[in-house]
């Protein structure tokens, strides 16, 4: 975004983008998604992870992740997120923990703030959901 004043008054020459896990007992399926993140074609500003304790959390966490702890709640996780971003960043993503995203999937976010600086939310298409199914292989998921 060159050269452009963002709504919020800030002068920024990129986009920043923050996306907030919040998680509880998902080690596994946060060790799946931080790799879809990190790979992204718009790779994210800023992850973070607002999780109740460390048993919450993936043996490896790549650098730069920050970690949150605190009372569990996905409305009170999701807050902590928030407030430890809504200053800097220019979009906030909401990512759940078994959620594997396109590998174009917070570049298109972009594009449609950018498209229509007008809009304050957006929500997108699931292609594939395992929920009623007890999950998806995640091989299956590559090729998204």
């Amino acid at each position: 975004m060159p050269n452009q004043t963002h709504r919020s008054g800030k002068l920024c020459d990129e986009w920043r983008v923050a996306v907030i896990i919040a998680s509880i007992g998902r080690r596994i399926e946060i060790g799946q998604l931080l790799p879809h993140l990190l790979s992204q074609t718009l790779p994210p500003w800023k992850i973070i992870l607002s999780v109740e304790k460390d048993d919450d959390l993936p043996e490896h966490i790549p650098t730069g992740v920050e970690i949150i702890k605190g009372p569990r709640g996905l409305t009170t996780q999701r807050n902590r997120g928030l407030e430890a971003v809504i200053d800097e960043c220019d979009v906030i993503v909401f990512y759940d923990d078994d959620f594997i995203p396109a590998k174009n999937s917070i570049s298109e976010i972009v594009n449609i703030f950018k498209k229509y600086p007008d809009i304050i939310a957006s929500t997108g298409l699931v292609l594939a959901d395992g929920v009623k199914k007890g999950g998806l292989n995640i091989a299956f998921l590559s090729k998204y």
